[in-house]
């Protein structure tokens, strides 16, 4: 049996320190899969995001790729100067 003759909605999901959750669909996953995979997570008190295209990075790891290059951005410039946090 091939991979392409299952029947079963295929997709997956990605977990973060956070409440976010990444629901990815592929172009076998049923649009009943997405919703109760969102609904589901979303019962969990989590944050669900609908990954609909196939791009590089996951949408968590872009935002975070963002903050650190702001983050070094201004640290660069003298704008705001890091230090540790204190205890």
């Amino acid at each position: 049996m091939t991979a392409r003759a299952r029947s079963a909605p295929i997709g997956g999901t990605r977990l973060f320190w956070c409440r976010l959750v990444e629901v990815i669909a592929t172009q076998w996953t049923s649009q009943q899969a997405v919703d109760w995979t969102i609904a589901l997570h979303k019962a969990a008190g989590k944050m669900p995001v609908h990954v609909k295209k196939d791009v590089p990075g996951f949408v968590g790891n872009r935002l975070q790729h963002a903050l650190w290059r702001e983050a070094i951005s201004l640290s660069s410039t003298a704008s705001a100067t890091p230090r540790p946090s204190t205890p």
